[in-house]
């Protein structure tokens, strides 16, 4: 509907709040996966096999790529095309299929960056059809966000590394240390982040208004004493 309106402010608005809302659901949990997955999959399968770290990065890289691709490619059907659509699908496929028959030679981390490379031309595919359809659609207007959030990102993460020393070492369990250490991650990324997201900017108080109302919102509809 905005985008047959033809109102070049309110395309800009939708674009640039769609891709910060995506950024902050993405990065923050990406990120906290990505550091500390380990302790919860030790917790969970009493398996501590160092190569998980890497497998970790690689898939939360992927899912960041595929997370921006879907976004990308949602907006780009706004404007009622499908051509890069199918381009990018034919692109995923493809790289998929290589990296498939190549798998013995790419060995174990090859194979899961080879995933991420193909979500990652999937993204450049829809980036460029961002690009090309939308001319609001800048870099330099989303920059500030995302420089923004990654500093927010950031500072829980290591507010959260810093928390998790304060865990007691408990030897004799190392799923009971691990699951240990999973809660106080969460504990302190709960904490953490509403000031880091207000102190690096990522977040006004207008916004963070708006997200209470939701909320609030939510909760009302589904308390049955309100009816």
């Amino acid at each position: 509907m905005i985008y047959a309106t033809g109102v070049r402010e309110r395309m800009h608005n939708l674009l640039a709040k769609a891709y910060k809302v995506m950024l902050g659901a993405t990065l923050i949990p990406l990120g906290l996966v990505a550091t500390f997955g380990t302790y919860a999959i030790q917790a969970w399968t009493g398996q501590s096999d160092p190569r998980l770290g890497g497998v970790i990065w690689l898939g939360c890289l992927g899912a960041l790529f595929q997370s921006f691709s879907l976004l990308f490619l949602v907006l780009y059907r706004v404007s009622g095309k499908a051509l890069l659509d199918i381009v990018r699908e034919s692109l995923r496929i493809a790289t998929t299929v290589l990296v498939i028959a190549f798998a013995h030679a790419l060995g174990f981390y090859g194979v899961i960056g080879g995933f991420a490379l193909a979500e990652l031309a999937g993204l450049l595919c829809m980036i460029f059809a961002m690009f090309s359809t939308f001319e609001t659609f800048q870099a330099k207007t989303l920059l500030p966000d995302t420089v923004r959030l990654a500093l927010a990102a950031v500072g829980i993460v290591v507010f959260a590394a810093f928390a998790v020393h304060f865990v007691p070492f408990y030897s004799a369990n190392p799923r009971l240390l691990a699951a240990l250490r999973v809660g106080a991650v969460g504990i302190a990324a709960l904490i953490s982040v509403y000031p880091f997201l207000h102190l690096t900017g990522a977040l006004s108080s207008a916004e963070a208004r708006s997200i209470v109302a939701v909320f609030k919102t939510r909760t009302a509809v589904t308390d049955p004493t309100t009816a």
